[in-house]
């Protein structure tokens, strides 16, 4: 597997480069890594098919991942191995060279990650639908008729199955809203769902 060296303040070590990982950079400690916004639950991811809530907070100071660098990143808590995945890794042309087992990155020296934005909703995520299983601490509005065990199916007219997840957090990227279509005891509805700064 790709690895690469990762070190952030006192933190240092072995990163494995994830092309299938639709997240970020994501840590299995966050020991000795200052913080500009205090990690929070901020998202929902499945590792080796278990589920969990991660933590997500803006680290202070610049990262290093080989020769590269990231500028005050978004960190994510999660279980090992610590790896660096596609919200990171599209940026770059990426080349695996198996016989000299090396690893080549094509793209910009440096990189900011913008803000995490989302909808503040958990989902457990299926190749049809996204299973409504809570919601994050944002501000939802009390009125907007979504609630657990409700399934969403479309994302602004978009099924779930054209759509897919990595599709859906580069959509979320600059808008405002997105329009949820839900399906609940055989009926389906729409809700508009603002969109919100989950890690600034």
């Amino acid at each position: 597997a790709p690895f690469v060296t990762f070190s952030l303040g006192r933190l240092s070590g072995p990163m494995l480069l994830d092309v299938g990982s639709r997240g970020g950079v994501q840590l299995t400690t966050f020991e000795g890594v200052e913080f500009e916004s205090e990690p929070r639950r901020a998202s929902r991811s499945v590792r080796a098919r278990e589920a969990y809530e991660e933590l997500m907070g803006r680290a202070s100071g610049d990262a290093k991942w080989g020769p590269l660098t990231l500028r005050d990143p978004i960190l994510g808590l999660g279980p090992p191995p610590a790896q660096i995945g596609q919200e990171v890794l599209r940026h770059y042309v990426v080349t695996f060279d198996q016989p000299r087992r090396l690893v080549r990155l094509e793209g910009p020296d440096l990189i900011e990650m913008p803000s995490r934005v989302g909808s503040g909703i958990s989902y457990d995520l299926g190749s049809d639908a996204w299973t409504v299983l809570g919601f994050f601490d944002v501000d939802l509005d009390p009125g907007l008729d979504i609630r657990p065990g409700d399934e969403v199916v479309a994302i602004d007219g978009s099924s779930i199955g054209e759509l897919g997840c990595g599709k859906f957090t580069r959509r979320a990227e600059g808008v405002g809203s997105v329009t949820l279509t839900l399906r609940r005891d055989g009926r389906t509805h729409d809700v508009t769902v603002p969109l919100q700064v989950l890690v600034e």
